[in-house]
């Protein structure tokens, strides 16, 4: 991506009039306003304002164009106020967002890479999960409509689901594996043949990572886990465990956070072409619910087979539909249109 131009930099920076920022190497608080001549940029330390001229922005930005520092020490001899410019320039995107202040507070912002490839790639599916969820909800009737949806895609799913309020939505929620899984796999890594894995059971760290779940809905009477691919297939297995692919890592999960709840497992997908794995596996495990059984023992049977009739694989471009065409999400339908369909 090209570095913005003082233009792209200063209407960018207008999202951000009556935030505190921070810059990236000493953690100072700023805020910033654009204003004709510029950007006037306040440190919280002292209160006292400063106007950086285009000018200067401009000499920054092509000193980055060339360099692609993130060094306030080499532009010291081109602005005094370098840091507060690299800070914004790290957060600059081209594209559109809806909401885009709660998805900078919102914890995945934290993870660096996540958050940049989110500014900035063009395929990135975390942005399509943002905006395609924060803009659905615009649409008063986003649930009944979406289970709709997903009614045409699952075996057998009950329309009650799309009663009462709709549920609130969790992006990226992070959960830890389960207990029984914990203990089942050390046993298995344990008893077998591996010195590598015979030896990581001692340890008493996790044997599997949590999972980050792409988006959550959850009522009193209900939980959906949602997997969000956007041209990328499934993960196959874990480090330690090679029949533990992704559908059911999140099937087991979501069986565990339930708590009562009705579990249920959904794709968000950008094709539903045979050849993906995601596809195959939730063929495969249809067809054979022992083949789940086999992979998740310590479930109750019961709770896998009213899990298999409620999987569903829903396409982005029908989510779309669900999506009001209004002005104030008209850059960003587009955008999500260009990438999904």
């Amino acid at each position: 991506m090209h570095p913005p131009t003082a233009k792209e930099l200063l209407r960018f920076a207008s999202v951000f009039e009556g935030e505190t920022l921070v810059t990236r190497a000493q953690q100072a608080a700023f805020s910033i306003c654009v204003v004709p001549e510029g950007l006037k940029i306040t440190p919280t330390f002292s209160g006292k304002p400063r106007v950086v001229r285009k000018e200067e922005i401009r000499s920054v930005l092509g000193e980055y164009a060339r360099s692609g520092s993130t060094q306030p020490a080499d532009y010291q001899s081109l602005s005094f106020n370098s840091s507060y410019l690299l800070a914004l320039i790290r957060l600059y995107t081209p594209f559109p967002f809806l909401d885009f202040q709660g998805l900078l507070a919102h914890r995945k912002a934290g993870k660096s890479r996540d958050l940049a490839r989110i500014l900035r790639s063009p395929r990135s599916e975390d942005w399509v999960t943002w905006n395609v969820l924060q803009a659905i909800q615009i649409n008063d009737l986003w649930w009944p409509e979406l289970v709709k949806i997903a009614t045409q895609h699952a075996w057998t799913l009950d329309n009650s689901l799309a009663a009462g309020i709709p549920p609130s939505v969790e992006l990226w929620r992070e959960v830890d594996a389960p207990h029984e899984y914990e203990c089942a796999s050390r046993r298995r890594m344990a008893n077998s043949n591996n010195p590598e894995w015979q030896e990581r059971s001692d340890n008493p760290r996790p044997v599997e990572g949590r999972t980050e779940v792409d988006a959550v809905f959850k009522a009193p009477e209900y939980l959906v886990f949602v997997e969000a691919k956007l041209g990328h297939d499934i993960s196959e297995r874990t480090t330690y465990d090679p029949t533990r692919d992704q559908i059911v890592r999140n099937i087991d999960c979501a069986i565990e956070e339930a708590d009562g709840r009705r579990p249920f497992f959904w794709m968000f997908v950008k094709d539903r072409d045979p050849g993906f794995k995601y596809s195959e596996l939730i063929d495969d495990y249809r067809s054979d619910l022992s083949l789940l059984k086999q992979r998740l023992p310590h479930r109750n049977p019961e709770i896998l087979k009213e899990m298999v009739k409620g999987l569903a694989v829903v396409e982005w471009r029908e989510l779309v539909s669900i999506i009001p065409d209004t002005p104030d999400v008209a850059d960003v339908l587009k955008e999500i249109r260009r990438r999904v369909e």
